[in-house]
């Protein structure tokens, strides 16, 4: 571009020109025509939207309809009419995901004046000239009602505003549509749709169409359907706040009440009509009359919508004359209170405006902080004006900040679509109805339906699997807890275990802990987690149920009940053996806790309930009489092992460990349950008091009694602000006198500990401003004594001597083999699995390994610091930032080791204590064989033996080349060729290895990477007197026929001296030497006999 200086005026008048086509002119005009494209899109979508209706319009009208008799009469195209509907829905609705086609049909009403009333009159009017036709004119109208009533399911934030108004439209009419097929002629529409199953039933299997399997599934669908609809929420939006938030004041249709629609009497119409026996029959034959792959999951969401919702203990336990008479006079002051809170809840949760609970405001304003306002007079009178202040804060920013820095969202698509269970409500008839459908249920269909379902659970995930599972271990726990119910209130009901082994199988706890806990935990699938950890908790109580089983309890058993008894006894015991014999495995259910209360509440209170029953089971089998005898996979031991047994056999106590759940075992549990993150999720429920119950109350101050019995392990982790200020406000609280007993000791007890605590340091309360001290025990320790030098001096003295690598620059693959193989040959194979162990949890987070008795150990510490950990003084850290790849690859490398460790030649030449020269930092000039030329000539002669035997050895291997399995990828291919020499067992190397002092001169290696340059230069007057020794010696032999006494020996080498014994040599060296004093008897060999190295035992006079 020219300057401004240079241009003229023309150059201006040009440039004007120019300016009119710039590219902001253009982005107007881009604009304009997208305004106009828009605009004509939106014209077109209200005329195809009107087209539409008047489509729709015109196929109800020719459908037919009632007459003035209120007969209903079919149009001459009736059949095509609805296939024509049918059509719509499936080109308009299911393509583009829109109910445009049901909203249409609602407005004419196809499902209230049409489909109904053909469903309910043409089955009369059928005869066998019409019977065909009628009959596709009923199958016609179930799929259409079918479809025209499938669960509305509204992603709420991506739904437009539109959606929005025709999803509450369309949960009016589902409403609808529900009082029209229960109410209309006493349901007579559900029993003709069981009729047209009637013909199918009774027909053999094999001799069915796959028509006839579809028509089954469609009349489950309809119930299904049927039991789901319920009235719209009060407030439904994306957010509470803003523009999309849609607000429904009535959510029930005009003549529509919500005793016509409600549970009980949904139930009773369904029982009166027959559905509830074709729903059993229907299940009870699955797999072997029905086909499971399509039936199956209808089947389960039949049962799902059942139970729903439903509280077991009302349904196993019967109504009293109490409770007939008037629901008040059986509550009890605490259940009143509870109940009060409830409906209070209730009215005041999805109020339309902000200040709805009227009362005065108050505004705050402090310097130049924004107002504050604190609304309502209930407010006003309460005692903490600034928890108030905390708690009306929003939480819109920090969750937006979580899912930011998470770069997703806490809550999965399956989270958002599954609605709140709501309480149901039981009249008592409907009690009837639904205990005796339960029974039923439990005794013919549940066994089927587990089966059937546990294979599609297992299979591949599809979008629906969510639901699938989520009904899948729902119905299943819901089950178990109202069996375990029944058996407390009836003694007799203890043989009703059999019907529920399929849920106590060992493929289900595979399912739940191996297969479903961890993926949903690593998902951040919480519902699905929280229903899963319940039917797991539902499975324990029941299996601990049948353990207690004993036929002395029961009079008057038969011998085949008393064998039942015994049976279930033996089942539940192997049942709980593989439960926690898997030690990997079972980690996921001390992790699924953690952090719970900062999903929801509810979630919060189901994971206490958890740990509560799972402390109790724990706690149990440790108080056992005989101890349960536990199961542990053992690695393959070779026959040479076998043999060695003796040297590296655990001692009692340890292998007492690993074959019973004992004591110890208990507590490493425990441990793992009273962790900072889980007493964190009770006290955030706990300081909640106000919404809690009384038993969740006493499942809350039962963990903190735990924590105080252990209270020099655990007792910091209760020193928050947080659990103080829950202390200090629930004095006001209302709860019955059990309660406030066992709150009263709490308190008393803590204040106790705490100001004993004090009494020692008054530097404890520095422990309330931070957070997590209790994992560094050097901490703990200052905070509980003042002395910190004191303790690092006594845990100094317990720790082993550090260890170093003797080589520097080794490979990381051969440094982790060597430790690991170190470990092994030391006896600390269990660091080895509890290392591994930890590597395989690894999840976001970073990983903390607390065990002071594990870091004693010098090896140890030095592979933890190898694999990347972070030592501190009791414990060590994996930061999170460490690389996935990496893990794995050390996972793998230490179950490779600790399969196939390593020589103990190889492993004991790579690592030095602490204080120990390196062995190639040595800076020594003397030839490799320097002991040719001492005094003990005797000794160096089984030294060069030896030595020249290796080398013969790392011949042969060199030549043979057999691939052996490389330690260090730049070492040789052969290393350590003494591992060919094979020794009697660890025994006698141990004593040997005892004997020896700590810092005796470096070993020798062959390998090209260890030898030294100065080995090839040799003394050649050594070498001159070796070998004359060396002739004169095999000329004495021959002499004397191949024998030599000690005496000619000693005058061989010059003169008197000193009688040496041999010892320690075993009988295959012992048969070598013979065989080679012969063979160089015979030949005249030159080659020395093979010897082992000896050992001086003693020195006697000549």
């Amino acid at each position: 571009m020219d300057s401004s200086s240079d241009r003229g005026l023309e150059d201006d008048l040009d440039f004007d020109n120019d300016f009119q086509h710039t590219p902001l002119s253009d982005y107007e005009a881009g604009e304009a025509t997208k305004q106009s494209g828009a605009f004509d899109a939106a014209k077109f979508e209200l005329e195809a939207q009107q087209a539409l209706k008047s489509q729709i319009l015109i196929l109800c009208s020719a459908l037919g309809g009632a007459d003035d008799t209120g007969k209903y009469v079919l149009g001459a195209d009736a059949l095509a009419c609805l296939k024509d509907i049918k059509r719509w829905i499936k080109v308009v609705d299911d393509a583009s995901d829109t109910w445009n086609v049901a909203s249409a049909c609602d407005d004419n009403g196809l499902v209230v004046n049409d489909l109904v009333p053909i469903l309910v009159q043409l089955p009369a009017r059928a005869v066998d000239a019409n019977r065909t036709f009628y009959h596709n004119i009923l199958l016609a109208a179930l799929e259409l009602l079918v479809a025209l009533t499938r669960p509305l399911v509204l992603d709420t934030e991506r739904a437009s505003a539109a959606k929005i108004d025709l999803y509450i439209k369309l949960k009016k009419s589902h409403v609808r549509y529900k009082d029209r097929i229960l109410n209309y002629e006493a349901g007579r529409c559900l029993k003709s749709v069981v009729g047209l199953t009637i013909p199918i039933l009774s027909t053999p299997r094999d001799q069915r169409s796959p028509k006839d399997t579809v028509i089954l599934n469609l009349c489950l669908n309809l119930f299904r359907n049927v039991l789901r609809i319920e009235p719209a929420d009060t407030t439904v939006g994306t957010r509470r706040s803003t523009s999309k938030t849609q607000q429904v004041n009535d959510n029930m249709p005009n003549g529509v009440s919500r005793e016509d629609i409600s549970f009980s009497h949904t139930v009773c119409v369904f029982r009166e009509n027959k559905v509830l026996r074709f729903v059993q029959t229907i299940t009870a034959g699955l797999g072997r009359e029905f086909d499971e792959r399509v039936l199956g999951s209808v089947c389960l969401d039949t049962y799902f919508y059942l139970l729903y919702g439903l509280d077991p203990a009302t349904v196993a336990v019967q109504p009293t004359d109490g409770a007939r008479g008037g629901a008040a006079s059986v509550l009890t002051l605490g259940s009143a209170l509870e109940h009060e809170k409830l409906l209070k809840k209730k009215l005041l949760s999805n109020n339309v405006t902000r200040h709805a609970n009227f009362g005065t405001l108050l505004s705050i304003r402090q310097g130049d902080e924004p107002v504050l306002t604190v609304s309502g007079q209930t407010r006003l009178i309460h005692a903490d004006l600034l928890e108030q202040l905390d708690a009306g804060v929003s939480k819109k920013a920090v969750a937006a900040r979580q899912t930011a820095n998470k770069n997703e969202s806490t809550r999965s698509d399956f989270d958002r679509r599954l609605g709140a269970e709501r309480a149901k409500q039981l009249s008592r008839d409907a009690h009837g109805v639904v205990r005796e459908f339960c029974t039923d249920f439990v005794e013919a269909g549940f066994g089927p339906l587990l089966r059937a379902l546990r294979r599609v659970v297992l299979g591949e995930r599809t979008s629906f699997a969510a639901f699938v599972e989520f009904h899948f271990f729902y119905v299943v726990s819901w089950v178990l807890k109202y069996e375990r119910l029944l058996r407390e209130h009836h003694a007799d009901h203890v043989f009703r275990l059999g019907y529920v082994q399929d849920a106590l199988s060992h493929d289900m706890l595979r399912l739940v802990v191996k297969n479903s806990l961890p993926l949903y935990l690593q998902n951040r699938e919480h519902s699905l987690l929280r229903v899963a950890v319940g039917c797991f908790r539902e499975m324990l109580l029941t299996v601990v149920d049948m353990h207690r089983l004993r036929p002395e309890d029961y009079s008057g058993l038969s011998p085949e009940q008393q064998d039942e008894l015994d049976a279930y006894t033996a089942a539940a015991e192997q049942l709980l053996r593989l439960t926690f014999s898997a030690e990997d495995d079972i980690e996921v259910l001390f992790h699924v806790v953690h952090d719970a209360h900062k999903v929801s509440l509810a979630h919060a209170l189901d994971m206490i309930e958890y740990t509560h029953v799972l402390l109790k089971v724990l706690q149990y089998l440790a108080d056992l009489p005989t101890p349960l005898a536990m199961g542990r996979k053992r690695r393959g031991r070779s026959q040479q092992q076998q043999q060695d047994s003796d040297s590296d056999s655990m001692d009692d106590a340890r292998l007492k460990r690993y074959l019973q759940f004992d004591r110890a075992r208990y507590e490493v549990y425990e441990r793992k349950l009273l962790h900072e993150r889980v007493v964190g999720c009770y006290v955030s429920v706990f300081a909640k008091f106000g919404e809690l119950s009384e038993p969740q109350m006493r499942r809350c101050i039962s963990y903190f009694n735990r924590i105080m019995l252990k209270k020099d392990e655990h007792f910091f982790k209760l020193l928050r602000l947080d659990f103080m200020l829950a202390l200090h406000d629930i004095k006001d609280a209302v709860f019955g006198p059990a309660v406030r007993r066992d709150l009263g000791r709490l308190l008393g007890y803590y204040m106790h500990t705490l100001e004993k605590k004090w009494a020692q340091t008054d530097a404890v309360l520095l422990d309330l401003l931070t957070l997590g001290q209790d994992h560094d025990r050097g901490v703990r320790a200052y905070l509980e004594t003042g002395d910190l030098d004191e303790w690092r001096a006594r845990e100094h003295a317990q720790r082993g001597a550090d260890v170093a690598f003797a080589t520097p620059g080794l490979s990381y693959s051969h440094k982790v083999s060597v430790l690991a193989s170190a470990l092994v040959y030391r006896d600390h194979g269990s660091l080895l699995e509890t290392l591994t162990a930890l590597l395989r949890t690894r999840d976001d987070d970073e990983l903390v390994l607390d065990d002071r008795a594990a870091l004693r150990s010098g090896v140890f510490r030095l592979l933890l610091a190898t694999v990347g950990f972070r030592l501190a003084p009791g414990r060590a850290v994996l930061p999170r930032d460490a690389d996935a790849g990496h893990v794995t690859a050390t996972v793998e490398l230490l179950e490779q080791a600790r399969e196939q460790p390593l020589e103990s030649d190889e492993v004991e030449a790579e690592l030095v204590e602490e204080g120990q020269e390196p062995r190639e930092q040595r800076d020594d000039d003397s030839a490799r064989f320097d002991d040719l030329g001492s005094d003990n000539d005797l000794e160096t002669l089984n030294r060069v033996s030896e030595t020249i035997d290796r080398l013969d050895v790392l011949e042969a291997a060199l030549e043979k080349n057999t691939g052996k399995r490389r330690r260090d990828p730049e070492a040789d291919k052969v290393r350590f060729a003494a591992a060919g020499r094979k020794r009697k067992g660890r025994a006698t190397k141990t004593k040997r290895r005892k004997s020896a002092p700590k810092h005796d001169g470096p070993k020798q290696h062959l390998s090209s990477k260890y030898v030294d340059s100065d080995d090839d230069a040799s003394d050649a007057e050594k070498e001159a007197e070796f070998f004359r020794r060396e002739e004169q010696l095999q000329a004495l032999i021959q002499a004397n026929g191949g024998v030599i006494s000690p005496e000619q020996f000693q005058r061989l080498l010059g003169g008197g001296g000193q009688q040496r014994s041999m010892v320690d040599l075993s009988e295959n060296e012992e048969s070598s030497l013979s065989g080679s004093e012969s063979e160089g008897s015979t030949q005249g060999s030159g080659v020395p006999a093979r010897r082992g190295r000896a050992v001086i035992d003693e020195d006697e006079d000549e």
